[in-house]
């Protein structure tokens, strides 16, 4: 199944000088250190064997892989005799997976991490050949895959902390930019203490990632499948030359699996079926993130994998958001939930309401006025008026406040937009800055929220996953690049939208869902006081046919659970009772069958059922 990208409003084509800038560092995926498992004991050589049967075991007559031993915590690695190296392999065989590592090698002998390697060392290897002429973290298809592929930005000069830069190697355009100034190289590589090293495989044809120290050095996917599916990770040491007494050396070594086998595998049946493109799952706990997952594809057609820093366009689920600013700002006693917006913006002063009777419409004065409650509950009145036609937020609003109520305020459940948005327009009153500013200051920055934004950068929209939607008879997915809230026709950002304008990443709003869990607190800093979270996540809708709270839906499966999702299906949900939290992320305007209802609470289920007390 093909899938056919439609052009709309063209997110891509605003953004067609988006490739990686000089200087521009694309950090590798913040996962949780929970969904790494590790493969070194640090004192023992247990789960790993060596290997004589690569060509680099020729001095030895392939009787010997090398010498490797285990010292202060370390795997060190040397050739026995002169000229013979081998690999070092887990006795364990990877599919997709990621590894990391540390490594504190001596500047001469030639090594490599071997991703999916066979005994024979047959592997696609992420060089670490630390050494004159050599390079970190490059690409290097080892024994029978010929040399395909052959890829590094930059070769070691005399010493390791000069280097040279490569654009192309044979010919092939190296894919990945050196990813920062020449400059900065020694002030970030420290030759002689350990350093980061990181690899990701994925797919087959496969899909390989590496990071050197979190900033990614090389990103490459093979255009056919030339090796199989499986394979061992391996520490290599190169044959020739004299390097008996020169080392590599590589500790606190760690792998994720990437296979569907966490509690991401509950979605892979949807992506099998076609149902789903790829997804980020996440579960914390307040204290931590308990398990992040990518699983599928961010983009099906260039089989780009999804990965756990993908960043979506998150919609609605800006509302809750949006309400916590507002809360803070009722704690601080700068704003009072029963108050009339009139008290903040006058321009609501006079309102009317729309009544039709018997056939006839007339305007009339409501039984009372909107209140700040009214807007947090979706019980306002207010009418929808499309807020990119207004260049600001306090425009917008002022069309809000122009046009007549649908209804008595509090007398109906409407979920709409207007409301929250005239929360974001309240925010700047009472806090004297700007609704994005005060969301920046107050909230994100001080979470940690890094990626969070109404106006993703270039080097964010690299990582936006696309969404999909389904094709015309709803037997497959159609990409589609179309998002309401950035216009490629001119290129100009429009006014953030409090009720449906953010961009975020999986990891960014579990530190919003942890403050929420934990109390209104976050690593011991608080956000909002307990009373107003408790009155923020409760009904405030009883009588009406929907369970909401402020910017919270509250009656929603799993009893006991309240949370919000997006119009392209992203989810976050939290569970007080089991101190867990769920983030889904997705990106689809709608499923394309039944099954698609399915994924939520499956996921749910497998994020209670492992991690649940």
């Amino acid at each position: 199944m093909k899938p056919v990208r439609v052009s709309a409003v063209i997110l891509v084509a605003c953004f067609a000088a988006a490739c990686l800038s000089r200087g521009a560092r694309a950090e590798e995926p913040k996962a949780a250190e929970s969904d790494f498992q590790s493969i070194f004991d640090g004192r023992t050589l247990k789960g790993w064997h060596a290997s004589a049967q690569t060509g680099h075991s020729g001095a030895s007559g392939h009787k010997s892989g090398g010498r490797w031993v285990v010292e202060n915590g370390a795997i060190v690695g040397s050739q026995d005799i002169p000229g013979n190296g081998g690999i070092l392999l887990t006795d364990e065989q990877f599919g997709d997976f990621e590894v990391v590592l540390e490594m504190n090698n001596d500047f001469g002998p030639d090594s490599g991490l071997f991703l999916r390697s066979a005994e024979d060392g047959t592997s696609y290897q992420a060089m670490i050949d630390y050494h004159v002429g050599g390079n970190l973290m490059g690409l290097y298809g080892e024994e029978r895959l010929g040399a395909r592929p052959n890829l590094r930005n930059f070769t070691f000069l005399d010493r390791p902390e000069r280097i040279k830069l490569v654009t192309e190697v044979n010919g092939v355009r190296v894919p990945v930019p050196f990813p920062m100034p020449l400059e900065d190289w020694p002030k970030f590589w420290r030759h002689g203490q350990w350093n980061d090293l990181r690899a990701r495989i994925v797919g087959n044809p496969p899909h390989v990632t590496t990071w050197v120290k979190g900033v990614m050095f090389m990103d490459w996917t093979e255009s056919e499948k030339r090796h199989p599916d499986k394979g061992g990770i391996g520490l290599q040491l190169h044959g020739g030359g004299n390097f008996t007494k020169q080392y590599v050396r590589y500790r606190n070594i760690r792998v994720k699996r990437l296979d569907g086998t966490g509690v991401a595998g509950s979605l892979q049946p949807f992506i099998d079926d076609h149902v789903l493109a790829g997804a980020v799952a996440l579960v914390a706990s307040p204290e931590k993130v308990l398990s992040l997952e990518a699983v599928g594809y961010a983009d099906i057609a260039a089989k780009k994998p999804m990965r756990t820093d993908s960043l979506f366009w998150i919609a609605s689920m800006s509302k809750p958001i949006t309400a916590t600013a507002l809360m803070m700002l009722v704690d601080e006693g700068k704003v009072g939930v029963n108050d009339p917006v009139e008290k903040y913006l006058p321009e609501f002063k006079g309102q009317m309401v729309r009544v039709e009777e018997q056939g006839k419409v007339s305007l009339r004065k409501p039984a009372r006025p909107v209140t700040v409650k009214n807007l947090l509950t979706h019980t306002s009145g207010l009418t929808n008026n499309d807020p990119r036609d207004s260049p600001s937020l306090r425009e917008a609003v002022e069309r809000y406040a122009a046009t007549p109520l649908k209804f008595e305020p509090g007398s109906k459940f409407e979920y709409n937009n207007p409301g929250i948005n005239t929360v974001g327009r309240i925010i700047e009153v009472a806090s004297g800055m700007p609704y994005e500013q005060f969301m920046a200051r107050r909230l994100f920055q001080p979470l940690g929220m890094n990626d969070t934004t109404f106006w993703p950068t270039l080097q964010q929209v690299q990582r936006l996953a696309t969404t999909y939607m389904p094709n015309a008879d709803r037997t497959g997915l159609l990409a589609t690049t179309t998002l309401p809230f950035i216009d490629p026709r001119t290129g100009h950002r429009l006014m953030p939208f409090p009720a449906g304008g953010l961009f975020s990443t999986a990891s960014d709003l579990s530190l919003f869902c942890r403050m929420i869990l934990g109390g209104g607190v976050l690593e011991g800093k608080r956000y909002l006081s307990e009373a107003s979270l408790r009155e923020m996540t409760s009904t405030q809708t009883a009588g009406l046919p929907a369970a909401y709270g402020y910017g919270w839906f509250t009656g929603r499966e799993p009893a006991g659970s309240f949370g919000h999702g997006g119009a392209h299906k992203t989810d976050m949900r939290i569970f007080p009772d089991k101190r867990l939290l769920t983030v889904l992320m997705v990106q689809h305007t709608d499923w394309r069958n039944a099954e698609g209802a399915k994924i939520l609470p499956a996921f749910y289920q497998a994020a209670i059922k492992t991690f649940a007390k």
